[in-house]
C-alpha cells in the first residue's frame, strides 16, 4: 500500500469519525431537551385529591 493511499483512508475515518461525534452530541442535546420537557409537563400536572381512608388499601384476589 503506497504513503498516499493510507494517508487519505487515514484522513476518511477521521473525518467519519468526526461526523459521528457530531451526531452522536446532538442526539444527547435532543434528548436532554426532551427530558426537561417531560419533566416540566410532570411538574405541571396536578395531582389528584387523596381517596377517602380506606379505600384502595386492600384487594380483593378471590374471584
Amino acid at each position: 500500500m503506497n504513503i498516499s493511499a493510507l494517508s487519505t483512508a487515514i484522513s476518511q475515518g477521521t473525518v467519519q469519525q468526526q461526523a459521528s461525534l457530531a451526531m452522536t452530541k446532538k442526539t444527547m442535546n435532543a434528548m436532554e431537551q426532551t427530558g426537561q420537557a417531560v419533566l416540566q409537563l410532570l411538574q405541571s400536572v396536578a395531582l389528584p385529591p387523596p381517596l377517602a381512608e380506606g379505600i384502595g388499601k386492600n384487594i380483593d384476589v378471590y374471584a
